[in-house]
Order: C-alpha cells, then sequence, then structure tokens
C-alpha cells in the first residue's frame, strides 16, 4: 500500500492556491490528487472519486514527490505544432457536436 504524502502548511497553502488559479483542468486534477494523498485517501479512492486510472494518480504522486509543486503543470506534448488555425478548429468543434439530422 502506498503512503500518504505528508505536506507542511506551506505545501498545503501552495496547492490550495495553485489549484484555484486559472491553470488548466489537469492542473486542478493534480493538486486534488496530491491533497487527498495528504488526507489518507487511498489511490483507489482518488482514482474513482477524479474519473481517472489508478496509474495516473501514482504518476502524479510521483511526480511531485521528485518535482514539487513546479511537476503538476502539464508538459508540453510530443509531435508536430497544429496546422489549423483555432479559427478552423472552432468550426470543425462544432460540426463535430452538430448532429447529422440537422446538416440537411
Amino acid at each position: 500500500m502506498a503512503t500518504a504524502l505528508q505536506l507542511t502548511d506551506e505545501q498545503f497553502d501552495a496547492l490550495d492556491r495553485l489549484r484555484f488559479s486559472p491553470s488548466s483542468a489537469e492542473v486542478f486534477r493534480n493538486c486534488l490528487i496530491i491533497l487527498r494523498s495528504h488526507a489518507g485517501c487511498s489511490i483507489a479512492q482518488i482514482a474513482d472519486f477524479l474519473g481517472c486510472s489508478a496509474d495516473t494518480v501514482k504518476r502524479v504522486r510521483r511526480l511531485y514527490r521528485q518535482g514539487g509543486i513546479d511537476a503538476l503543470h502539464p508538459r508540453d506534448r510530443p509531435g508536430r505544432p497544429r496546422r489549423a488555425s483555432d479559427d478552423v478548429r472552432t468550426q470543425l468543434r462544432q460540426a463535430v457536436r452538430t448532429g447529422p439530422l440537422t446538416l440537411g
């Protein structure tokens, strides 16, 4: 069984501030993983609560142990840069959400 993370008051406050900063959903989730680990929740409980896999919880906990709060930010994704403009991507997103019976 994995041991709970023990945070200092300063670490807890820093995670709480980061969680509510205008960041990304991934950063919010990662902060919750660490905060719930500190509260003594098991990996399975955290994964179930957040709707992610146990491997994700383990990975985030490992990243936090190795790199601290900065490791909770997403890394750049590998691959080539996007070619489609934001406008094209917005139109594509709307087309995908449109039901096939309304396209006629």
